[in-house]
């Protein structure tokens, strides 16, 4: 995994030898799935994985905090029970929220598919999304879509 120069890893651990770090690394991937699959469509722009061989935290960014943790927190308690019973650790789960989810390219990019599945045009939601992003500060966006549109 390749990291760019201004931003940090997105997991925070150590292994002491090359198996507990490869044992690490797919447990990292595997939860991170583990996310997409159980919170599809709810804004999650970035996971942060801090772990040691006993227990873990799992910092969750989104934009809507409410849908991810229920009532009273009620789906995140049940997700760290998933969690413990799926990797046999202790894991706690903090969610915290994204201030400008305009500025962030991965719910952005829900967004366009969420408004693309919703039939419209794929122009209009180009044009959209674009003066959105441009709205919340950014200079500017590069927005690809394919597949079969119109």
């Amino acid at each position: 995994m390749r990291v760019g120069i201004v931003k940090s890893w997105p997991c925070e651990w150590f292994g002491k030898t090359k198996a507990i770090g490869s044992d690490f690394f797919v447990e990292d991937i595997k939860i991170r799935r583990f996310i997409e699959k159980t919170f599809p469509r709810t804004g999650v722009s970035k996971v942060v994985i801090r772990k040691t061989n006993k227990e873990g935290e799992i910092i969750i960014f989104t934009s809507k905090v409410g849908v991810l943790m229920g009532k009273q927190g009620t789906k995140v308690k049940e997700f760290e029970d998933m969690l413990k019973k799926t990797f046999n650790k202790d894991f706690k789960v903090v969610v915290k929220e994204v201030k400008n989810p305009e500025l962030s390219a991965k719910i952005m990019a829900e967004f366009i598919a969420a408004q693309l599945e919703a039939r419209m045009p794929y122009r209009k939601v180009a044009k959209n999304v674009l003066q959105k992003i441009i709205e919340k500060g950014a200079a500017g966006a590069k927005i690809q879509i394919g597949g079969r549109l119109g």
